[in-house]
């Protein structure tokens, strides 16, 4: 088994490389989904983040409403590291269950993580390869303007909260540009593709 986190930058187009991966065999783990559920299902997290950032991230029925969350933590490099305290240890443990229940279930090929935030919570050990895929921030933004009905300044500060995108490339080790159509990424991502098949190859060579 190959595990491999797929990152980038907010709207980069990350998801659409992982499900190109998907098509090929790859198992997708939603690092991003299973962070949302761990704040709004668990208790303790949701306890945690109300000790931290006050009653005020509440609706009326003492759920978690997400978007004054936001607000604060991106708009402040603090806040943003204090959510990633709260919730990382809780995150890594529930990515670790899904890969370990995948191999106990029998699944020996590629795991792909999709993950915005693997080098900001610190999960790069838990992958044994890392792909970084990039888009321009004047992409980014046209996009989160889309997809998430977000002013300019507020996808700007989406943004900015993340690690810059030129230090997730430095530390990955594969780069899929997303600059043109889905075509070309898609061409892309495949030729990322046959370097984990061979990677994963190689793994169970070793195993025999």
């Amino acid at each position: 088994m190959l595990t491999v986190g797929v990152t980038g930058g907010i709207a980069s187009g990350k998801s659409s490389v992982c499900k190109i991966f998907e098509k090929h065999g790859a198992k997708v783990i939603d690092a991003d989904g299973i962070g949302r559920e761990v704040v709004e299902q668990r208790e303790e997290v949701l306890s945690a983040l109300v000790d931290t950032f006050g009653k005020g991230i509440l609706t009326e029925d003492g759920e978690l409403e997400r978007r004054k969350l936001a607000g604060i933590v991106f708009d402040d490099a603090d806040s943003l590291e204090k959510l990633n305290r709260v919730v990382h240890p809780f995150l890594t443990e529930e990515i670790r269950a899904k890969i370990q229940n995948a191999s106990q279930e029998g699944f020996s090929g590629v795991i792909v993580v999709d993950a915005a935030l693997i080098f900001e919570w610190n999960l790069v050990e838990i992958f044994d390869t890392i792909v970084v895929v990039s888009c321009s921030e004047r992409a980014q933004v046209e996009r989160l303007r889309e997809r998430d009905s977000l002013e300019a300044g507020e996808a700007l500060s989406r943004i900015h909260s993340q690690i810059p995108q030129s230090d997730k490339i430095a530390r990955a080790d594969f780069h899929v540009i997303n600059e043109g159509g889905f075509q070309d990424l898609e061409e892309r991502a495949d030729h990322v593709w046959k370097e984990l098949e061979g990677m994963l190859r190689e793994r169970e060579g070793g195993q025999t």
